[in-house]
């Protein structure tokens, strides 16, 4: 005698659910316990959907940080203060970041790239010493900005 179970509630619901209906509902964009709550179900069935989805980590705090890089980043080049080399490199330099935020949230990457971490201690750096010394100018060393380019 075969045993079958009866359908799982919200199942439908689970396999409804796809990489992009997350990227483009904005639940990338907040805590999993939040997007969990919004969508219904369980913290357990969306980090099982999220793996299924080859989401290994929840992007929500490197999606911050990058988010964060960027406008950091577009305030010193307004400023001028990050002594770039010409409009070329902060596009480049610009395009790298939102490349690696779009990589981040579509699931292709579960971290950070070792160029983002090093532009990112760079501008730890650079935020560190404008405290002790205010109007200084610092240059974006060029290791940082060849590993955007690779």
């Amino acid at each position: 005698m075969a045993v079958t179970r009866a359908p799982v509630a919200g199942s439908e619901q689970l396999q409804s659910i796809d990489l992009e209906s997350l990227r483009d509902g904005g639940y990338l964009d907040m805590p999993i316990v939040e997007a969990a709550q919004e969508l219904g179900m369980s913290l357990s069935a969306l980090k099982g959907l999220a793996h299924e989805q080859g989401i290994q980590r929840w992007p929500y705090r490197s999606r911050q940080s990058i988010r964060a890089l960027i406008e950091q980043t577009v305030q010193h080049i307004k400023g001028g203060s990050l002594g770039l080399h010409g409009a070329r490199e902060e596009e480049a330099l610009l395009e790298a970041l939102q490349g690696d935020l779009e990589d981040v949230g579509a699931g292709r990457t579960p971290c950070l790239s070792s160029a983002i971490k090093r532009y990112r201690q760079w501008m730890f750096k650079l935020k560190h010493n404008r405290k002790k010394s205010p109007g200084s100018r610092m240059v974006v060393p060029r290791r940082v900005i060849a590993a955007f380019s690779r």
